[in-house]
């Protein structure tokens, strides 16, 4: 007997429910394509930087960002990693590796729907309920920021749900050990979530799958351990140690704000569905508390749902906030929690004799879509209706995008040629869509996630590292400029000079400034002249992206050098 049995059970899906299926993955296909059309390479750049390191591993058998980069883990998922580099081996290009991670993002998005269909199945939610959930899902805020951005959350989702099915609802040891093995590589964090999800085995006397699924988990976690020591000399990805640092890491009372603030995140995407059941809670308190004083055990499957989502809100308390959208840290739970806000709603519904008008219901359903769509991917529909106005041709606008930082590649590149340099090093904090498109800059992280200097000690690492990488260009702006100190640095003041490139604000050598003016490549701007001085502050690729003290620091010369 399987442990999700008190609940009658359909004999076999019907046409109604392989229709609210197919309605969702339908749903999920239109979405998918209209994010790859019109927003393409325009998702948060965060999501190429797994794709850059795969193509270079799958280049080269060095795993960095770039060629001639530093060795590091500087990427969240080894599963992702190894995905995309099967990819790589194509040679895809840059558009090309974007979509063909926003494809599998998609595909695993539906892989985890139809999981969630089975669950429904196995659990006798009523067809409304079922549809509803699958709706939801299929095209809530979430789904859609983790298809545009090309990441590996969907992925994680899918193995999650799978080794679930495959360990509660439907015995399948095949399926079982090949979704741990996935899950298990998804994310560092998913030792965490996967001892969680073996609890209940103990709860129910299964002792011997509990040990024996223990053991394989520890195994699989082991085998990673072993091969990441032997790489990098590391136990933890470089992205865990940079995380850890005040950048990204709040102290004292922010992080316990930050704490309850991930705690909460599966409530705040699914708000209205929350508020609705907490309506029918209040409507039906009476027959609920007597049916709960009634109650000798916890229904198996309720305590099979809740599961994931207390790995989840374990997680939250230990981690907090993470950057990113609203809900992507939870995303693997949010099936579960769909499935619980749903059965407690078919029961609640029994108690009172009566459930939602249809009406009623669709008015939440589509309110809970909306406001997901507010809270996670704001940003996708800004791109989607941009890409829509201008025709599915990409305005040049600057944003947090692969797309924006492949074009900031492809001037840096511009200018290792006009150098005549084999390898220019290039210090800035974003560097996703960077390392797809220059295979020659080395790059140095002032976001941390993949310089192992600055991810395990900081900034308190800065000048040293400085000193050693003697960077040629440097970009840096905001709190990647202030965090460091860089424009208090005493060699950096003294060997760097402002320089615009292709309307990009950039810092260059002084050796290289000699250079470039002795070719005649570059020219003196005055800020004195009024052209110049609003070349500088408001017609650049990141105006609208600095602070004041980086447009002061960087006039403070009174001349901005202008590559040709």
């Amino acid at each position: 007997m399987n442990d999700v049995d008190a609940l009658k059970k359909p004999s076999g899906p019907t046409l109604s429910s392989l229709a609210s299926l197919g309605l969702a993955l339908g749903l999920q296909t239109v979405v998918a394509a209209l994010i790859t059309i019109f927003v393409g390479p325009r998702g948060w750049d965060d999501g190429a930087i797994t794709l850059a390191y795969s193509k270079t591993f799958a280049e080269t058998a060095h795993i960095a960002l770039t060629a001639v980069s530093e060795q590091v883990e500087g990427f969240s998922s080894v599963s992702w990693f190894i995905l995309n580099a099967l990819i790589a081996l194509f040679h895809p290009g840059f558009a090309g590796a974007i979509l063909a991670a926003q494809i599998m993002a998609a595909v695993f998005l539906g892989v985890t729907t139809v999981f969630i269909w089975l669950m429904a199945e196995a659990i006798g939610l009523e067809p409304r309920t079922r549809l509803v959930v699958l709706v939801v899902f299929a095209i809530f805020g979430p789904a859609l920021s983790e298809i545009a951005n090309g990441m590996e959350m969907t992925l994680l989702a899918a193995s999650g749900i799978a080794f679930i099915y495959s360990l509660y609802v439907r015995e399948n040891r095949v399926l079982l050990l090949l979704s741990a093995v996935v899950f298990l590589s998804t994310r560092f964090e998913a030792m965490i979530y996967y001892a969680v999800f073996l609890v209940p085995l103990l709860f129910y006397g299964r002792f011997r799958s509990f040990f024996a699924l223990a053991g394989f988990g520890l195994a699989v976690t082991g085998m990673q351990e072993a091969i990441r020591y032997v790489w990098f000399g590391d136990l933890l990805p470089n992205t865990i140690y940079a995380k850890m640092n005040p950048t990204y890491s709040a102290r004292g009372l922010e992080a316990l704000r930050s704490r309850f603030a991930a705690a909460t995140d599966i409530i705040k995407v699914f708000l209205p569905f929350v508020a609705a059941l907490l309506a029918l809670v209040f409507l039906s308190r009476e027959e609920l508390y007597t049916r709960l004083r009634g109650l000798k055990t916890i229904p198996r499957q309720w305590v099979i749902l809740a599961t994931p989502v207390v790995a989840a809100e374990v997680f939250a308390m230990i981690g907090g906030s993470n950057w990113g959208y609203a809900g992507r840290m939870t995303f693997f739970a949010q099936p579960f929690a769909l499935l619980l806000i749903g059965l407690f709603c078919d029961h609640l519904a029994v108690f009172r004799k009566a459930a939602f008008p249809a009406a009623t219901l669709a008015v939440i359903t589509l309110a809970t879509i909306v406001y997901s769509w507010n809270r996670s991917a704001p940003e996708v529909f800004k791109e989607v209706a941009r890409g829509i106005k201008s025709r599915s041709v990409a305005p040049d606008y600057f944003g947090v995008t692969p797309l924006a930082y492949c074009k900031t590649g492809v001037q840096v590149d511009h200018l290792r040629q006009m150098l005549d340099l084999g390898t220019i090093t290039f210090m800035t904090p974003d560097v996703g869509g960077l390392g797809l498109c220059g295979d020659r800059i080395r790059v140095v992280d002032l976001g941390l996630l993949t310089n192992k200097q600055l991810a395990k000690n900081g900034y308190a690492a800065f000048p040293k590292l400085f000193a050693e990488e003697n960077p040629d260009i440097i970009e840096a702006h905001a709190g990647w400029a202030s965090g460091p100190g860089l424009y208090d640095l005493a060699s950096f003041k003294d060997n760097y000079q402002p320089a615009l490139l292709e309307q990009t604000r950039f810092f260059l050598r002084i050796d290289h400034v000699d250079a470039l003016l002795a070719q005649n490549k570059a020219d003196w701007c005055q800020l004195t002249e009024p052209q110049c001085l609003r070349t500088v502050l408001e017609t650049h690729r990141y105006a609208g992206h600095t602070e004041r003290f980086d447009d002061v620091y960087f006039m403070k010369p009174g001349r901005v050098l202008i590559l040709r």
